[in-house]
């Protein structure tokens, strides 16, 4: 009887120590159960070793400590903090789907996967994309490659055409050089020039240029005639001795004209306007001859013109002192020239043919 008293005393004892120890491991889980501090976790399985809830502390610890990373690598560049979440949970199995802590646990890695790739595909782009001035479409088709489904894939594909298209140019502009070098050709080397004034090759093509205008305007001047300098300028329409050939040109015929006609008959234009606000002057001429009349101009400025019959030209010219002539390329009419000092204003002519005694003249005045 004494041992049964002792039996039942011991059991009852443990099951109430029990009773009591489960009551409190169960009152502290209900303390922590929505916690969001890792530690309350820790301290809970230290205080209840064997606690029943141990499982599922263990496991809400887990989830929590998961989400925090998962919240501090969510926002992140750093792809060194991504690769090592992947590398933690890649193949780790675990439920989240608790009230409270739930986040999406089943795409959370390949979440950070596709951003890391991401990030992977913007640095491999930023790389070859930044300060690449070759014409190289390697590293775009690799790319392309690579990453068939990027957001750049449409611009390195446009990038790789536009390349290729540019390649083609400088290969055609290449051999139109080479083919231009061997000519020797002027007017070949005009056309490069015109062709392609961007090219490599335009300071050479130019030079060229340069150096034949110059031992066709050094033949010009050691020749000396209106023809000579004609000829020059029809070569050269654009060249850089071309004004100084006009120049020449005008001022070897007044220098005939003069020699042939030594008294200048030449009488000032009309001066229609006084509106002095200019540092050109304007002149008007009107031919009324029947014929072409070429009009000359030697002084600040040096200019041939050609009237036809008819015909109304309005001229600027700088203001200064000019020779000037008018001639008809008929021989029994004599050249009229003289001397202009244009001013600043408006000045104008009518050019008719007036016979006078002893031969015919070409007057600046229209007869009444």
């Amino acid at each position: 009887m004494k041992y049964l008293l002792t039996l039942i005393f011991v059991l009852s004892f443990y099951v109430s120590d029990c009773q009591i120890f489960d009551f409190g491991k169960k009152r502290d889980y209900y303390k922590i159960v929505t916690s969001r501090n890792v530690e309350d976790f820790d301290n809970y399985l230290i205080k209840h070793p064997k606690s029943l809830y141990n499982a599922e502390v263990i496991k809400r610890r887990d989830c929590l400590k998961r989400q925090i990373e998962w919240n501090w690598v969510r926002y992140t560049t750093d792809t060194i903090e991504m690769k090592n979440y992947i590398k933690k949970y890649q193949y780790q199995t675990i439920d989240c789907d608790i009230v409270g802590y739930g986040f999406d646990i089943e795409n959370d890695v390949s979440t950070f996967q596709n951003k890391l790739n991401s990030i992977r595909i913007d640095n491999h782009w930023n790389r070859i994309n930044t300060n690449n001035n070759s014409l190289s479409t390697v590293e775009y088709e690799n790319f392309n490659k690579k990453y068939p489904d990027s957001k750049y894939y449409k611009i390195a594909n446009d990038t790789i055409n536009n390349r290729k298209k540019r390649l083609e140019k400088i290969k055609k502009q290449e051999n139109d050089w080479i083919l231009t070098k061997n000519s020797n050709d002027y007017s070949k080397y005009l056309e490069f020039n015109k062709k392609y004034p961007k090219s490599i090759h335009i300071d050479s093509c130019l030079l060229f240029l340069k150096n034949i205008e110059q031992k066709d305007w050094d033949k010009a001047c050691k020749t000396n005639t209106v023809k000579a300098y004609e000829n020059f300028e029809n070569k050269f329409p654009n060249g850089y001795y071309f004004n100084e050939a006009e120049k020449k040109i005008v001022d070897i015929e007044l220098q005939k004209i003069k020699k042939n006609n030594p008294t200048a008959n030449w009488k000032p234009m009309d001066i229609t306007s006084y509106d002095r606000n200019s540092l050109r002057s304007t002149i008007i001429m009107e031919n009324e001859t029947g014929y072409t009349i070429k009009v000359l101009f030697s002084g600040t400025e040096t200019k041939r013109i050609y009237i036809k019959p008819d015909e109304e030209v309005t001229l600027k010219l700088l203001n200064g002192r000019y020779t000037v002539s008018a001639t008809i390329e008929k021989s029994d009419i004599k050249p009229y020239w003289g001397y202009e000092n244009y001013q600043g204003y408006e000045y104008s002519s009518v050019w008719v043919i007036q016979t006078t005694f002893g031969g015919v003249s070409l007057p600046n005045f229209k007869i009444p």
